[in-house]
């Protein structure tokens, strides 16, 4: 039988406490945090850190006690849920001053920091993922897409010379005035023609000028802000990508919201 000498048992014995010392941290878990960028023209002063107080006691939030890390103040907080709305109200009340940002915030304690144990860092995966909820301003695509629209109504009863009073849009409509019912009836055929995605609708004015009332169909609306969505959520999803995470989804959190999810995994 192998006999050890009694020195290598105390060196595994050593071993061992180091390893159980520095791996100690990863047992205390971050905590949701909000933190306070300053600058130089904007800085931390104990006069800011009361009014961060303030409007976070007058929102309901509990006020925690800051921490001042050179020109960033950082807030702790007990859950995601207080750390979300503490940032939605700094954001609101210190405007474009100071970067609030959501963050997390080291819970180890300081005498293992001390000797250099720190939690080792995870990465999105092990983290369990990052949720982005994302809002895409639809109305303004729309309004581009509608002048187009109006722009090529206008310009093709031009080449065809069909004689026309005026061509006006409102909102998502567009109103084309014709002097003769013949030249309505040809500015339709057209119309359907060049582009299928304009529903049409005869009418007739007071003065007995005859009208064309041109609006986007439902299946278009539905295909235009549906790929506004999607290419937005794939510039984000390639963003995400370039981090190395394994895989992404991205459910659009529906069509009349112009919202999308893109949540790394």
């Amino acid at each position: 039988m192998t006999d050890f000498p009694r020195w290598k048992y105390w060196l595994v014995l050593v071993v061992l406490l180091f390893g159980i010392l520095y791996a100690l941290p990863n047992v205390f878990r971050p905590q949701a945090a909000v933190q306070i960028q300053g600058s130089s023209s904007n800085p931390i002063t104990p006069a800011l850190q009361q009014q961060i107080a303030q409007d976070l006691q007058k929102s309901g939030v509990p006020s925690p006690t800051p921490a001042l890390q050179g020109e960033r103040l950082l807030l702790r907080f007990p859950n995601t849920n207080v750390q979300l709305k503490a940032y939605t109200v700094l954001r609101d009340a210190l405007g474009d001053k100071y970067v609030v940002a959501v963050n997390l915030a080291s819970s180890v304690p300081a005498w293992l920091r001390a000797i250099g144990a720190n939690a080792m860092p995870l990465g999105l995966d092990l983290q369990g993922g990052v949720h982005f909820l994302m809002q895409v301003d639809a109305n303004s695509v729309l309004d581009q897409q509608m002048h187009r629209y109006l722009e090529d109504v206008r310009d093709s009863m031009r080449a065809k010379k069909i004689d026309y009073s005026s061509v006006e849009r409102h909102a998502s409509t567009i109103t084309i005035v014709l002097k003769t019912a013949a030249a309505r009836d040809a500015a339709r055929t057209l119309i359907t023609t060049n582009d299928t995605a304009l529903t049409l609708h005869n009418g007739a004015s007071g003065d007995g000028s005859y009208t064309l009332t041109a609006v986007l169909s439902p299946a278009e609306l539905d295909k235009i802000e549906g790929s506004i969505i999607h290419q937005n959520l794939a510039t984000m999803r390639n963003r995400v990508n370039a981090l190395g995470v394994s895989e992404t989804g991205d459910p659009a959190a529906g069509r009349h919201a112009h919202r999308g999810r893109v949540r790394p995994a």
